[in-house]
């Protein structure tokens, strides 16, 4: 970890990241964050990513086009994460970057190859 976030969160987001550490810490573990567009769900899921990699945690982001792939990388680098590999095949791997950015086809397509996955503690779809 490096700088500081890039802008705090809204005072909507607070309570949502709130909310999400609440049902986390009540068992839950498939949740879903709902936010209109340009609503903040990319920087809300970066504040996940930022505390699991501070713990010593990996993650793997999930996303299904290249534009989503590359928004969460820089939005992710830009929260302070020093390194975030992407998992696509115009990319180049950094398979030791606590975070990866990941195509859902290349990991499909890696996954019927018998080839190995990224390994997370905290997986972002």
């Amino acid at each position: 970890m490096s700088a500081a976030p890039s802008h705090p969160l809204r005072p909507y987001q607070v309570e949502g990241v709130a909310r999400v550490r609440q049902a986390y810490r009540a068992g839950k573990r498939s949740i879903l964050i709902v936010l209109p567009t340009g609503g903040g769900k990319t920087r809300c899921a970066a504040e996940f990513v930022t505390a699991a990699t501070r713990k010593g945690g990996s993650v793997v982001w999930l996303a299904h086009r290249e534009e989503l792939l590359k928004q969460a990388r820089e939005r992710i680098l830009a929260e302070g994460v020093d390194r975030v590999g992407v998992v696509a095949p115009w990319a180049s791997p950094d398979r030791d970057a606590p975070v990866q950015v990941a195509s859902v086809q290349t990991l499909a397509a890696m996954r019927n190859k018998g080839k190995l996955l990224p390994s997370a503690t905290l997986m972002i779809a």
